[in-house]
């Protein structure tokens, strides 16, 4: 370890991320993410992975613009000891002469309904939050929330989200995504255009909900994608050399999965073929648009087999014998019926039919085919709401037949089981408190999803039907 006036770099074992937090002209709970790329006149903070000591993290404080405030030998060595855990915030003040560790505070909701993500674990438990952050079953000496006639439930993924969009102020997106997290969803899909930097600007915000992305789409030359303002050259893959290039950007640009549109006209089945080629290769997967039936089937088709299918066909119901063969490859649904509903009551395209979404639905389900809670919220007029459209899109999955337990394990342990984020979805010791508390009993009545009382990301209370924002640190 070094330290000097104009680069100071500290290697901290068994860490995975923390945040500092800025106290000059700031509020103390307003938190510096990761890859943040600047804090204006605060010194910049870059977070990097440290390729030797993984999971380590090798943060670098730049002081180029506090070149006569820098860190000490045995500040360094203080703030190493307090950088313990992922949890621990920093507070430092601008010349960097003070570090303070805050920790959250044990806290216990008691006599609750405990949904663990599967099933009805307790009628009248308690579930308890450690300081790090994650569920415990070390109730002693915490603090308490009385949740008498409430169920508490891992919180809630949506699996197909538009967070920005053409000409649409990041403060919108910002409202849209707190408007997710006042419904109860901590993490979700973001399979529209989002750039690394738009991701950068919302990622690790303890106030935001937890995105994961797909960046650019691959859709082909006339198709109707391609006519999007969104799509860019970028977006244009008419054969399979731009799709082994489009698998590389999307992988340099630090995109987490492969988006590709089906559709007719659009990617031939060759360019379909090696843009999940590419994908397994890298590691990603893949995550199909297919809104018609034949899409459907050529993202079916697929070799070697995609991970996930998006929408359901809207021109006519699945073809005989589709969704058992879905089924038989283990390739996860999907449906968004809540776009559905919408879109084919717009009329823009008059043969598409919500009936046939929703007999299509039922097929999936029918057959056995996992099935994912998504929305498909946008910002177009007509488009599906963040946060609230998930409520229709669970009552909508419910008309398909999912049973309420069914449905609530999809948009929380299978989801989180699908896109391999493990350290979530479930109430179990250990596990990341991810936490959704509403009033009733959801696994008899799904609008008690609507009585949001409480959430928690990572431990951190972050909303509160009294409160739009409150904290047990």
């Amino acid at each position: 370890m070094h330290a000097s006036s104009s680069d100071i770099s500290i290697c901290v074992k068994n860490i995975q991320q923390f945040y500092i937090c800025m106290t000059r002209g700031m509020d103390s709970r307003s938190l510096v993410p990761p890859d943040y790329p600047s804090c204006s006149t605060f010194v910049d903070l870059k977070v990097r992975a440290c390729p030797n000591l993984s999971p380590c993290l090798l943060s670098s404080l730049d002081s180029t613009h506090h070149r006569d405030s820098h860190l000490s030998l045995t500040q360094l060595s203080l703030l190493t000891e307090l950088v313990g855990h992922p949890h621990t915030v920093l507070n430092i003040s601008p010349c960097f002469s003070k570090f303070q560790a805050v920790r959250m505070s044990k806290f216990s909701i008691t006599n609750v309904r405990i949904f663990d993500g599967e099933k009805v674990v307790q009628e009248q438990g308690t579930v308890t939050i450690d300081q790090n952050g994650l569920i415990t079953d070390d109730h002693s000496c915490a603090a308490s929330f009385d949740a008498t006639g409430m169920t508490i439930l891992p919180s809630l993924w949506d699996t197909h989200v538009h967070v920005f969009g053409p000409g649409v102020p990041t403060s919108t997106s910002i409202a849209s995504l707190s408007d997710m997290l006042k419904c109860g969803i901590t993490t979700a899909i973001d399979t529209g255009k989002m750039s690394k930097e738009q991701h950068d600007l919302i990622q690790n915000r303890p106030e935001l909900p937890d995105i994961r992305f797909t960046g650019n789409f691959a859709t082909s030359t006339g198709s109707t994608h391609s006519k999007f303002q969104m799509a860019d050259s970028n977006s244009i893959v008419d054969d399979v050399e731009a799709a082994t290039t489009f698998v590389s950007k999307r992988v340099n640009e630090g995109a987490d999965y492969i988006k590709i549109v089906a559709d007719v006209p659009g990617p031939s089945q060759a360019i379909i073929d090696q843009l999940s080629s590419k994908a397994k290769e890298h590691g990603m997967m893949t995550i199909v648009h297919a809104s018609i039936n034949e899409a459907f089937r050529m993202a079916l088709k697929a070799q070697p087999d995609v991970n996930i299918i998006t929408h359901v066909p809207m021109d006519k119901d699945l073809a005989g014998g589709d969704a058992s063969r879905m089924a038989t490859k283990n390739t996860v649904a999907v449906p968004t019926l809540a776009m559905s509903e919408v879109f084919c009551k717009a009329g823009f395209k008059p043969h598409y039919k919500f009936p046939n979404a929703m007999e299509s639905a039922k097929q999936l389900h029918r057959a056995g085919v996992t099935i994912l809670v998504g929305t498909d919220s946008n910002h177009s007029p007509v488009g599906p709401k963040h946060g609230e459209s998930l409520f229709r899109e669970v009552e909508l999955l419910a008309e398909a037949g999912m049973e309420p337990i069914e449905i609530l394990t999809a948009a929380t342990k299978l989801s989180a089981k699908c896109f391999d984020m493990l350290d979530r979805g479930v109430i179990a010791p250990g596990k990341r408190a991810d936490l959704l508390l509403v009033d009733g009993n959801p696994t008899e009545d799904l609008q008690a999803l609507r009585k949001v009382v409480k959430v928690w990301k990572a431990g951190k209370e972050v909303y509160s039907v009294s409160s739009s924002a409150t904290s047990h640190d």
